[in-house]
């Protein structure tokens, strides 16, 4: 029951890392505006809703949930590791693929977590179970888009510093603020360099994070699904005639 917990906390934290960084990356570096960051980000979410109906369906099927969650955090890593390498120059399609990778990889964790978390928990603690389990949900959303919010205005006031500018970083805003027009192009290079270095950053902590939550995975117990409780093994019966 734990293990689920642990594994929802930092699937939450990567779904709201995701969700920060995708958006404010095709902006601040890819260039696009807000209706085109908009539709750049559509192939996450809408992966998101596939995982999740693919982890129902072989959940059912398997009977267990420990290998879906390991697939899940597996895919989770590599898919913000691969996002960690792309720049400007990317072909658009490679992004688009690994954005697939991410977001069909947290759809399996979410739901399979939830499960995982109330199938290991007794009868009279499910609701407990359940309840923890969001609630971690909220605080892994919260540290996720935190800490990679953290970690973008860091990282770029670093770089600013190295390079004696002054440009204010609005990452709310989606937007930078300051008069980067007649900035030398050397340092114009450098900025943009260095805020997409930002970026890497932001998406490898993320990675290392589902690296945290596979070693959890993998130390799961493996219980296979009931599809009733087991406390109540007369009322099945009577149910079943």
């Amino acid at each position: 029951m734990v293990s689920g917990t642990v594994i929802g906390f930092f699937a939450s934290a990567a779904l709201f890392g995701a969700t920060f960084l995708l958006p404010l990356y095709f902006q601040l570096v890819g260039g696009a505006d807000a209706s085109g960051s908009g539709f750049l980000v559509v192939p996450f979410l809408g992966s998101n809703c596939v995982g999740a109906y693919a982890a129902g369906q072989l959940a059912r099927r398997l009977g267990r949930t420990r290998a879906l969650m390991c697939a899940g955090v597996g895919g989770c890593a590599l898919g913000f590791a691969l996002l960690a390498t792309v720049t400007p120059a990317t072909p658009h399609v490679l992004t688009i693929a690994w954005q697939l990778l991410l977001g069909v990889s947290i759809g399996v964790i979410m739901p399979t977590s939830l499960v995982a978390t109330q199938n290991a928990a007794e009868r009279r603690d499910v609701g407990t179970a359940t309840g923890m389990l969001l609630f971690l949900r909220s605080l892994g959303g919260a540290f996720g888009s935190t800490l990679v919010g953290a970690l973008l205005a860091a990282r770029f006031g670093t770089v600013l510093h190295g390079l004696g500018l002054s440009v204010h970083v609005d990452l709310s805003e989606m937007r930078l603020h300051g008069a980067l027009a007649g900035v030398p192009p050397g340092a114009e290079a450098a900025l943009k360099a260095g805020l997409t270095g930002a970026f890497h950053l932001a998406f490898m902590a993320c990675a290392i994070l589902m690296v945290l939550a596979g070693f959890v995975a993998v130390r799961m117990r493996d219980l296979p699904l009931r599809t009733v409780s087991a406390q109540e093994p007369a009322e099945a019966a009577v149910l079943a005639h």
